[in-house]
Order: C-alpha cells, then sequence, then structure tokens
C-alpha cells in the first residue's frame, strides 16, 4: 500500500495501481506480473470495480502549482541558488524581458521574447542541484501558454510532411536508476505543431509521453497516469523550449516577438490504466512471443474507447536484427493468444465504465544471420490514449505524426515490454579472429606482465586466470582491469594488477571481443579460448621476494642515438645487473606499441622525430629496474613524417558566429543541435621541397559515436585563405562570408581524397588518403588552405574525434606523410 497526499487528500491505493518503477528485481517483478496476470485474466470486471471503489470519489484534479507567471516583473535569470531560467543561442538568438501589456489567462504580465535569428531555445532548471526536484506534489500535467505572431512557421504547418514546428522537452530524476547522464535520466519529447492563424494566446496542456532515457542501459518505463502518486512529473528536474528545426527562419521577418506564461503543474485523472507496466521476455531468432496486456477504463460512468500503438527500438544489434509487433485482441481474455484469436485491433473498442480491455502483443524476431548478439534486446512500448470521447486541446494545436498523430496532451498509459534475443547463434557468424601468441613475458611477486599480437576486429579483452597449468575459461576467475586494444597487428604488452600471491604457478587465457557498438558497451562477433590453439594460454610463476632484495639496474647502450631515416639502431641491455641476484627477464618497449624481449635487440625507424624508448629488467626477487633513452631520426632519403595539426576548428550550424576551438570535446562530426563539421589545417614546411611524396594520410582518433553506422565521411580540400582566429560556420575570415554557409559552396571546397563508411566503433584511429592534396600543396604551398571533414549524411548521427586539446598527443589529429628524396 502506498499512501501519498494529492490535493489534500489521502489516498491508499494497492500496488496494482500505486506502485513505483522501479522498485523490486526483476525477478520478483515478473513473479508479481504473472500473479496480476492470471488474477486479471479472471477478475477482470471485478478489478475495475475494485478500481473504482478504490480510486473514484477523489478530487482528481489537484491544485496546481504555479512555478512562473512573471508578476514580479522580473524574469529569474542567473541566479545563485534555486530555480531560475536559462537563455542560450543553440536554436537562434534572441533577448527577453517581463512585459506588463500581455499577459495570459487574466494575468498583467508575461514574458516577452524578441527573436533576432532562428528560434528561442530556452531552459528552467535548479542552479545548485539539476536533479532537484522542480514540483513540490505530485503532477501529470505541464501546462502553459505561448503567443506567437500571426503565420508563425506556417510552411511546418501547411506541410504534412513536417512532424513539428516546435520541442519540449523534461527530464525526469530516478533515484532508482544508476547513470552518468546529469538529469538521472528520463527524458520525455513532446513535440508541437502549432497552427498560428492569429496572434491569440494559446494555452499547451501536455501529459507524460515517454519517448526514451537518457546516459543508462535499462527499460524505459511504463505509464500508469491514474496512479495516485503520478510522479513523472513531481521528479520532474528541468525543461527546456525551443522552435524547430534549429536556426530555420520563422517566416514571419525578424525580429519578432514571443510571450509565454503560466507555467503550471497539475494533477488530474485520465481514467485509464495499463497492466502490466513493465514485461520482460526472452526469445530465439525466428519465434514469435506473446505478452498479455489489458486497458481498464477506470471511469465510473463514461464508455471510453482507447487507440492502440507501438514504438520499438533495439539495442546492441540496430543493423543486424529485424522486428515484427503487433496486437491481437484477447477474445476470452485468458492470456494465450492461439492463432483463431489473431485479429489485429488498432482500438479497442468500446470499454463500458469500469470495465477492461483484453490484449496480446506479438513480438516477431528476425535476423540476417549476419552476427550474433550476445546482448540484443527488443525495446517496445505499447501505448493506449483516449480516442472518444477525444480529447479538447486548444484549437491552434495539430495532431502530431511522431506520437501516431496524437493532438498533445491526450490522455495516455503505456506497458514497456523489453525482449532479450538468444541465446541461439545464427549460423555462418563471423568471429574476430582470437589471439593467438598469449604469452608471459616478465612475472614479478605478485603481478605478471602479459604479451600478446592484437588480433583483426579486437575491441575488448576478456582475461582470466586459474591456479595450476591448466585452465577452462568458463571456471577461471576474471582478472580485474582489462587492458584497452592497441591497432590492429601490434604487439601489446599489459601488466596486470597486484592480485597474485608469491610463488605460485598460474594459466592464463583471454577471450576476445570485436566490431561493438560503443553507445552501449556491448560487442559483439565474441573469439572463445575454446575455439583457439593451445598457443592462447600463457603460463607463469610468481617469484619468492628475498629478504632485503635490492632493485637490479639497467644499462643501455644504443648505437647509433642519431642518423637519417631509415635509421637502424642497436639497442643493448648486457651492462645491466642485479648486484644480489639474477636478472630473469628483459623487456624492450618502443612508441610505436611493438616489444622485445632479448638482451640485445635491433629496429629500424622511419618515422623522423624524436623516438622513446624503455627497458625494464626484473630480477629473481621479483623488483624491477627501469631505463628510458632516446633516439632521433632526421630527414633522409626516404621517411615518414608525422605533422600535428595546427589548427583544429569546429564549424557549427547551431553557433554560426561563434569561433570553436581550443577544446577537447570540439570534434564533432555530423549532426548535433545543428550540422557539425571539422577544419583542420597543417603546416608542410618539415617536408622536404624537392620531395616526391608517396602516401598521404589524415588520421583522426574517434572517441565515440552516436546513431553513425554506415555513415559517409568525406575529405574536401578548402579553397579559400582562412583566417584560423575567425573562422565560423558563415566566415573563412572576419567580414568575408564562405559562398554557402557551411564551407561547401563550389568556391569554398572541392572533394579531395577517400569517403570513409563509419562501422560503429568507436577508440579507433580512422584514415583518409589526402595524396592527391598534398601533392598540390608541395607545389604551391600558397593554396594550402586546410581540410573539411563532412558527414555526408547529416540529418541524424553523429561521431567525435580527438582534436588537437586532446591529453594524449597519440590521439591528436597527424597527416602521415611518406616521402623519397631524388
Amino acid at each position: 500500500m502506498i499512501r501519498r497526499p494529492i490535493g489534500g487528500w489521502a489516498i491508499e491505493a494497492p500496488s496494482l495501481c500505486g506502485r513505483e518503477f522501479p522498485r523490486r528485481s526483476r525477478r520478483n517483478q515478473e513473479a508479481e506480473q504473472h500473479g496480476k496476470i492470471e488474477m486479471m485474466k479472471r477478475y477482470g470486471v471485478i478489478m475495475g470495480l475494485f478500481l473504482w471503489l478504490t480510486l473514484a470519489g477523489r478530487p482528481w484534479r489537484g491544485e496546481a502549482q504555479t512555478i512562473e507567471n512573471f508578476e514580479s516583473g522580473v524574469v529569474n535569470e542567473n541566479v545563485a541558488s534555486g530555480y531560475y531560467w536559462k537563455r542560450t543561442d543553440n536554436a537562434g538568438t534572441f533577448v527577453w524581458r517581463v512585459s506588463d501589456q500581455r499577459g495570459a489567462a487574466g494575468s498583467s504580465r508575461s514574458l516577452e521574447m524578441t527573436v533576432l535569428e532562428g528560434s528561442p531555445y530556452f531552459w528552467y532548471l535548479n542552479s545548485l542541484d539539476q536533479d532537484a526536484y522542480v514540483t513540490g506534489e505530485p503532477a501529470n500535467r505541464l501546462s502553459f501558454y505561448v503567443r506567437f505572431p500571426k503565420d508563425w512557421m506556417r510552411a511546418v504547418a501547411d506541410d504534412p510532411e513536417k512532424a513539428y514546428n516546435f520541442h519540449v522537452g523534461t527530464y525526469h530524476r530516478d533515484p532508482n536508476v544508476s547513470g552518468s547522464h546529469e538529469t538521472h535520466n528520463w527524458h520525455f519529447y513532446y513535440h508541437l505543431k502549432f497552427d498560428v492563424r492569429d496572434e491569440e494566446w494559446i494555452h499547451v496542456v501536455l501529459t507524460p509521453w515517454v519517448q526514451h532515457q537518457r546516459g543508462v542501459d535499462v527499460w524505459n518505463p511504463g505509464v500508469a497516469p491514474t496512479r495516485p502518486i503520478a510522479d513523472f512529473f513531481g521528479s520532474l528536474s528541468r525543461l527546456y523550449f525551443t522552435g524547430l528545426p534549429y536556426h530555420t527562419d520563422a517566416g514571419v521577418g525578424y525580429p519578432y516577438r514571443v510571450y509565454f506564461d503560466e507555467f503550471r503543474f497539475y494533477y488530474e485523472n485520465d481514467f485509464v490504466v495499463m497492466e502490466p507496466e513493465t514485461l520482460q521476455g526472452r526469445g530465439m531468432p525466428g519465434r514469435t512471443l506473446y505478452y498479455p496486456v489489458t486497458v481498464f477504463n477506470t471511469h465510473p460512468e463514461r464508455t471510453q474507447v482507447f487507440g492502440l500503438a507501438t514504438s520499438s527500438h533495439l539495442e546492441n544489434a540496430s543493423n543486424y536484427w529485424s522486428h515484427d509487433v503487433r496486437i491481437y485482441r484477447d477474445a476470452n481474455g485468458d492470456g494465450v493468444c492461439l492463432p483463431s484469436e489473431h485479429q489485429e485491433v488498432s482500438t479497442t473498442g468500446e470499454i463500458p465504465p469500469l470495465g477492461a480491455a483484453h490484449l496480446c502483443v506479438a513480438v516477431f524476431l528476425q535476423t540476417s544471420g549476419v552476427r550474433y548478439h550476445p546482448d540484443a534486446r527488443l525495446h517496445t512500448t505499447v501505448t493506449a490514449w483516449r480516442k472518444s470521447p477525444p480529447f479538447e486541446a486548444d484549437s491552434h494545436i495539430m495532431p502530431v505524426s511522431t506520437n501516431f498523430g496524437v493532438v498533445p496532451g491526450t490522455p495516455a498509459a503505456t506497458t514497456s515490454i523489453v525482449t532479450e534475443v538468444g541465446p541461439a547463434l545464427p549460423p555462418r557468424v563471423p568471429l574476430t579472429e582470437p589471439v593467438r601468441d598469449l604469452s608471459v613475458i616478465a612475472a614479478g611477486k605478485d603481478r605478471f606482465t602479459l604479451s600478446w599480437t592484437v588480433p583483426k576486429g579486437a575491441r575488448r579483452y576478456d582475461i582470466r586466470y586459474a591456479i595450476g597449468n591448466d585452465v577452462d575459461f568458463e571456471r577461471a576467475i576474471p582478472l580485474p582491469g582489462d587492458p584497452a586494444p592497441l591497432p590492429e597487428g601490434t604487439t601489446q604488452i599489459w601488466t596486470t594488477p597486484p592480485h597474485f600471491e608469491t610463488g605460485k604457478s598460474y594459466a592464463f587465457v583471454m577471450k576476445v571481443f570485436g566490431d561493438g557498438h560503443p553507445r552501449y558497451g556491448a560487442w559483439e562477433g565474441v573469439a572463445l579460448s575454446s575455439r583457439t590453439p593451445s598457443s592462447n594460454v600463457a603460463r607463469g610463476s610468481t617469484t619468492v621476494p628475498k629478504g632485503g632484495n635490492v632493485p637490479p639496474t639497467p644499462r643501455i647502450s644504443v648505437t647509433p642515438i642519431e642518423g637519417e631515416s631509415p635509421l637502424t639502431v642497436t639497442f643493448d641491455a648486457t651492462g645491466s645487473f642485479d648486484p644480489d641476484g639474477t636478472i630473469l627477464y628483459t623487456i624492450w618497449r618502443f612508441d610505436d606499441g611493438s616489444i622485445a624481449t632479448a638482451s640485445r635487440v635491433t629496429k629500424t625507424f622511419t618515422h623522423i622525430g624524436t623516438h622513446s624508448v624503455w627497458l625494464d629488467v626484473i630480477d629473481d626477487g621479483g623488483m624491477a629496474g627501469e631505463g628510458e633513452t632516446t633516439i632521433t631520426v632526421l630527414p633522409g632519403e626516404e621517411g615518414t613524417l608525422e605533422i600535428p595539426a595546427s589548427v583544429v576548428r569546429l564549424l557549427y550550424q547551431g553557433e554560426p558566429t561563434r569561433v570553436f576551438g581550443g577544446e577537447a570535446w570540439m570534434g564533432r562530426v555530423g549532426n548535433y543541435g545543428g550540422r557539425n563539421r571539422l577544419y583542420l589545417a597543417f603546416d608542410l614546411s618539415e617536408i622536404p621541397r624537392d620531395a616526391t611524396i608517396l602516401s598521404a594520410k589524415l588520421r583522426l582518433f574517434q572517441t565515440m559515436t552516436e546513431n553513425a553506422t554506415g555513415h559517409p565521411h568525406a575529405l574536401y580540400r578548402i579553397l579559400k585563405p582562412v583566417d584560423a582566429a575567425h573562422v565560423t560556420w558563415r566566415e573563412y575570415a572576419e567580414g568575408s562570408p564562405w559562398e554557402r554557409p557551411g564551407a561547401l559552396g563550389p568556391s569554398d571546397a572541392e572533394p579531395v581524397g577517400d569517403i570513409l563508411l563509419l562501422d560503429g566503433q568507436s577508440g579507433v584511429y580512422r584514415r583518409w588518403n589526402v595524396l592527391p592534396a598534398l601533392e598540390q600543396w608541395v607545389k604551391h604551398p600558397e593554396e594550402n588552405h586546410g581540410l573539411l571533414l563532412v558527414c555526408k549524411r547529416e540529418r541524424k548521427g553523429n561521431v567525435r574525434y580527438a582534436t588537437d586539446a586532446a591529453e594524449s598527443v597519440a590521439d591528436r589529429p597527424i597527416l602521415e606523410v611518406t616521402y623519397r628524396r631524388p
């Protein structure tokens, strides 16, 4: 039982109508849901009567909580503590003030915005705690008034292909769900389409409508708006408002004015319940799962009809799996969907007062057989909204296609279903290559140093161990601190945490994961140790510490220490010694990721510049000595230069006049609040003037991706003299506009190099062939104006590349140039 005051009443209701999500473990939820389903099958009418006896007769319209009506005459902005209004130029440029002339709903004042470009975009949030609750009492309605100039966004309103022309978003804090997102973590979108045929106030009323969750990997909630706590607005932490698309001309000329007033929250009964709110199942490819769902009309006197629809999205396998979701009527309400009952429906039909409609949601799973994903899930939201009697919205508000053509504000309830896919492994699954040369190259008293060649497609490792010489992966002990893979083909070394007992033998085995979905942290294409040769098992023994043990002393001899490329260098550690024992292990580490374990090694360097080399020597007591040296490779007849970017700038449509640079996060390409393109420039003075360029590649480190699998990223050669201090989306120099904003006019840039199709991975290096541009620039240095990286599918999705401000120097943009001199 849950007791929560609403509008002055203390209401008691069973968990059927009043539970908070999520509170119990999934196993307990499933057991409880099973019991409820059985009860609903047998006692649908009794349940409706129970709901009425429990819930009816209460003052279902709670007292409105006004968060702002601007009667104070001040826009509460940039306060030290508490809630305030925050203005941003992400969607357009505007100024605001409190107007004394235009108030809504009988008030005398309102918020006046003078829009100079684009559309207004503003927030309401807490300055000290962005997770703080906005509302003090439970609420399931957000209400406000807005007033636009006549024919505002008329082109959008008249175009049936355009989904909306205004956007309201809210964030809701759920303390039961952990996540990295700063707002903890439910995110509701409200797409609005206004028919602004006059300059009257438009009254907007919104109900919770599930969209998605930010920053965490769990299912979306169901929504039962008639439950007494109705806490989706009660836990609201912030909200924002904007006209969309960003920086779109509203068609009424600039400047124009928009007014807002009377922001309120309140509670009102919607008289609809869906049970269960959440369901979970597990299926195999080629199978259909059936989920029983019941829609209750809790109104004590009125017959209602509810429209039905489903929306689904795949997690971790969106490119490889397909699905078909349908709603059937469960004629006898027994929760079993027989072939004879496969009557697909789009409405519940008439439900009498306190009655119920029994449904069955059928989820069919398909796979192309391309890949197996061990963590694939299908998230399905089943929505029932009041169709009859229709919801009476303000006449200026149009139906929205993104919400099944339903008018915003219509009472609705949802059930959330999660279907896990597996465990069948489709045929012809391409596995990532396994590690075939795992070895122990050093051992101390409580740790080991492992070495292996990074296999094709490796994106994550799972390393396990067992005491003794035999190890089985499934029974082995997971080793904490798995290393991140280096580029394919390089030799990777990794020293384990201090995790082992001294004087014991251990065996190690490794599982490799590849081709991952970095947004969710799950990975596809598993290479198991059981499918690999015995060389994937490494063995070693920890040393026994000696009392008073002194670490060994490394001695490095290098011949030569400097020379022209290609430079062959001999490294000698035979002079190293241990004053009280014996050196057991010698490890050379080079800055290209390679290693060597002999005391005397030879290596050829072609990359011009200074290279660091490290030496580790470990003695029979487990103690280590470390040494370091450098060698210098000078330009020779043939060599490779790694030229760092001298300028990196983000060209952002969302803020078209702002100069972006000098920060690590500014390497976006694609669409994130508008189009994002990356400008890079390089100083080529190190390349010998008489050299022939053999190859030239732009190397970028991709740090993240979002909805960008398969997107083509193309390079363009800039044709205009860019001023790095002033380059923006609109201008290449102060007062000098691009022919086309974004630098893709015919006189702005021309294509050069490869078009790279992204594969959904992150944490990888991407390379583009830029040889044609380099050949031209070496001959005509005055034409070197830089490169522009563009996604040729900019409507949705984006990736981020490391910039010149990246913490790791190796991750910063590099031009790899190999040349030969006459």
